[in-house]
């Protein structure tokens, strides 16, 4: 006889239960955190959701986004808010979750905001096993943060979930090559060099040669029997032209210890040429980036082919109370203490000690024309006929450094110098950074110019100091 009550038997359910039916076989849920859409407020949701994909918030995520509304990331923290707005009212595939789970785990700490995010990856994974959860049918559960910190321990938390993937926000991610930071040699008969009216040698692009424009080689000649170095070529079109050896600016030439510094001549070269337009120099510490930048500008405004240098870097604090924020006087003030090593090389180059003074200000620059602007305050503006200077770039994001190439008007020369081994923004990695980005994307257009700078200059001691720490 058929029971009354019409409900399968117990185990019937858990063999239900147990199925793990997918009611959407191709898609996932990807929790995501605050980092992944810092780093990449216009797409990076967008991309999450392909697929048919789930996009999951934690609280903690958004509320982190919100309180950076008031930071120097203000302007990605009200994109992606605003683009999460966007996306619910059209009813995409999205869910700020305020749930968070923390049974049968005492390591989370919810006082933690970080251990917070994990608590409610944690709920959703539990709620993937749940028939009547709208986490229930996806394919897999996926945790993308650029935080290695949260990574490790969301490894550790979650290590027993089922179907779980931990990984880094890739779409913006670029590796540079030994090819794109080693500056290669070739041999070149000496019969095979021409000279040009301008008094440059060149000679033609070898076939087996495989180089992008104004990427270069060291050339060897055999002139007077034997193979010496005669300078760095680069590529022009079908020709390989060999860059100035003699060249200068604002009094500060080529350095080295004891040899040749073709990067830094590589580099004085393509930063004095006002056909190239955007270069980047990317180097450790005391390679002579900043420097050879300013001089280099110092120079082309001598030479009244611009109307004046703007400055900027981006203002990482190394704590709290380094904030632009919590320090005294208005935006430029805030500003000043990250400019520090503009006023060092400026000291430098014109040997004036007024720049190395406490007392120095912004008004000392404005007198050699020299004006700084935050990387913050750039949106929105278009330059023109000027150098624009942007220091410690490997702390910019992929997007920020778009918004500042981005602002480049008629006549502009775009200057980025940074070292990617040095980056002090949370969630940016060597691999992430807009300094990276940019050279991978930019490069091979006869407008930049890119040198890594690897040799040493600022003293013996720093030199160790990079190879050994």
């Amino acid at each position: 006889m058929r029971p009354k009550n019409n409900a399968p038997p117990k185990a019937a359910h858990q063999e239900v239960a147990s199925a793990k039916i997918l009611l959407h076989p191709h898609s996932n849920i990807i929790v995501v955190d605050t980092n992944v859409l810092i780093q990449d407020p216009v797409s990076a949701l967008s991309e999450f959701l392909k697929s048919g994909n789930l996009v999951v918030i934690p609280w903690w995520v958004f509320m982190e986004i919100d309180h950076l509304k008031k930071s120097s990331v203000s302007h990605e923290a009200r994109t992606v808010i605003k683009k999460i707005e966007s996306l619910m009212s059209a009813r995409a595939n999205i869910v700020i979750e305020l749930n968070e789970y923390y049974a049968q785990c005492s390591q989370l700490d919810k006082s933690i905001p970080d251990h917070r995010i994990i608590a409610t990856l944690r709920y959703v994974a539990k709620n993937m096993r749940r028939p009547n959860s709208q986490y229930y049918g996806y394919n897999k559960l996926k945790f993308i943060s650029n935080d290695e910190g949260m990574r490790i321990m969301a490894n550790i938390i979650m290590s027993k979930a089922v179907n779980l993937s931990i990984d880094s926000y890739q779409k913006d991610q670029t590796k540079l090559s030994k090819d794109d930071l080693i500056l290669k040699t070739l041999n070149v008969p000496y019969l095979e060099l021409k000279q040009s009216e301008s008094n440059r040698l060149s000679f033609s692009l070898p076939k087996s040669l495989k180089l992008l424009e104004n990427s270069g080689v060291i050339v060897y000649a055999d002139k007077d029997s034997s193979w010496q170095p005669i300078g760095v070529a680069v590529r022009k079109q079908k020709q390989m032209v060999v860059l100035n050896n003699q060249i200068k600016a604002s009094g500060i030439t080529p350095r080295s210890n004891g040899h040749a510094n073709w990067e830094q001549i590589m580099a004085f070269n393509f930063l004095l040429d006002p056909s190239i337009s955007c270069v980047f120099l990317q180097g450790g510490a005391g390679t002579g980036k900043t420097l050879l930048a300013l001089a280099s500008a110092m120079e082309l405004c001598k030479r009244n082919l611009y109307t004046g240098i703007v400055i900027s870097t981006p203002p990482i604090p190394l704590d709290k109370e380094s904030d632009l924020g919590f320090l005294p006087g208005n935006i430029y003030d805030k500003f000043t203490p990250w400019i520090l090593p503009i006023f060092q090389n400026i000291a430098l180059i014109t040997n004036n000690p007024i720049y190395l003074s406490p007392n120095a200000t912004l008004s000392d620059l404005a007198k050699i024309n020299i004006s700084i602007a935050p990387p913050g305050y750039m949106r929105g503006q278009t330059l023109s006929k000027v150098i624009f200077i942007i220091d410690e770039a490997q702390n910019l994001t992929a997007h920020q450094i778009k918004t500042i190439i981005t602002r480049a008007g008629e006549g502009v020369k775009l200057i980025f110098t940074g070292d990617l081994t040095q980056i002090d923004r949370a969630g940016l990695t060597a691999s992430s950074s807009g300094l990276a980005y940019a050279i991978r994307r930019m490069k091979g257009s006869p407008m930049v110019g890119i040198v890594n700078l690897s040799a040493v200059v600022r003293s013996p001691l720093v030199e160790y100091a990079n190879k050994v720490l």
